[in-house]
């Protein structure tokens, strides 16, 4: 499931956002609060909802949050 957010996030980038530049260095994201990191995540959630049985609130506190499992537990 994460890496099908990740993926949506990065075809979101690549589809509505060209020419749009950010890195990630040392497990740092530059330019990460951005409208189009946000737009992205956006696109990545209503992609897994249609595709996949999932909340998107989930897949959204997973892109936001990463690997920070409290904001996870049920």
């Amino acid at each position: 499931m994460q890496r099908k957010a990740v993926l949506g996030h990065e075809l979101a980038h690549f589809r509505c956002h060209r020419g749009y530049i950010s890195y990630c260095m040392a497990g740092r994201t530059f330019l990460s609060r951005t409208c189009k990191e946000n737009e992205a995540n956006e696109y990545a959630a209503e992609l897994m909802t249609y595709s996949s049985d999932i909340e998107k609130e989930y897949v959204l506190a997973f892109l936001e949050h990463g690997w920070e499992l409290t904001y996870f537990i049920m």
